[in-house]
């Protein structure tokens, strides 16, 4: 994870491009510490976030956040707690971010990647850039507020074709329907951050502040945030969750039950 510093704005860049930017133990950590020091630095107006290489970023790495253990697998209820928690936390600092705050998508988001960006203030992105939700075909729930806020900013119809349907989103379908605010066609992704710094700097000029604080909508999605989480930890000790990965139907059949109790569902 690289910070930088753009003037007044900050740049985060998520590295670790061989394994396509997810959101492992270590990139996760060292985003909250970005957000918390740069929360608290009055040189700092406002903060873009990019990744490196290809990819935006893959999205969340389960089996490289520490929620697989010898304790978690015989522990049901141990692992449903650890998940909620996990995902309450990715998305915790999005919400709470004092200042404006903007994503510059480099190349495709998945999952929690996608859903993290519109809890940001604008989305800019490069024309081949993708924007996935496949929460049905993982047998899960959506997570980051996105129950809240994918229709907040693209309607039902959008809020539909990607939450229900999983429809992975080209820019420029994105960008039809309001998730992405603007597609910077020129360039490439060093282009991309110029633009989005630039377009920070004029928000701040402007005296915009984040759309969560002026909405008044903190406390809304902190809880959205925490049942969202608990309907995914929940998710995880179904039936569709277990076929879409791959356990074969007759140890589901046997497993799932006892799992279930101890994991007091």
């Amino acid at each position: 994870f690289i910070t930088e510093r753009r003037a007044r704005i900050a740049v985060w860049r998520m590295n670790l491009p061989r394994k396509l930017n997810c959101l492992n133990a270590a990139m996760l950590e060292s985003m909250r510490s970005a957000f918390a020091l740069a929360a608290d630095d009055p040189t700092v107006d406002a903060a873009v976030l990019t990744g490196t290489g290809r990819y935006f970023s893959s999205g969340a790495a389960f089996g490289d956040v520490g929620l697989i253990s010898a304790k978690t697998v015989l522990r049901p209820a141990a692992l449903h707690a650890a998940v909620a928690e996990l995902n309450v936390g990715i998305f915790h600092p999005f919400i709470h971010f004092p200042k404006p705050l903007f994503i510059a998508a480099n190349g495709p988001a998945v999952g929690g990647a996608t859903t993290m960006q519109l809890l940001c203030d604008a989305v800019l992105c490069l024309p081949d850039a993708t924007f996935h939700t496949p929460f049905r075909q993982l047998g899960i729930t959506p997570e980051g507020c996105s129950t809240f806020t994918f229709e907040r900013k693209m309607g039902p119809e959008g809020a539909r074709r990607m939450l229900v349907e999983g429809d992975k989103l080209s820019a420029a379908e994105a960008t039809r329907l309001g998730f992405v605010d603007v597609m910077v066609e020129e360039g490439g992704a060093e282009d991309l951050v110029c633009r989005a710094c630039q377009f920070a700097e004029r928000w701040v000029s402007e005296g915009r502040g984040r759309w969560i604080v002026e909405e008044g909508l903190i406390e809304t999605l902190d809880a959205t945030n925490r049942r969202e989480a608990l309907q995914l930890a929940d998710s995880m000790f179904s039936v569709a969750f277990w076929r879409a990965s791959g356990v074969p139907s007759w140890v589901a059949w046997l497993l799932l039950p006892l799992m279930q109790r101890l994991a007091k569902l």
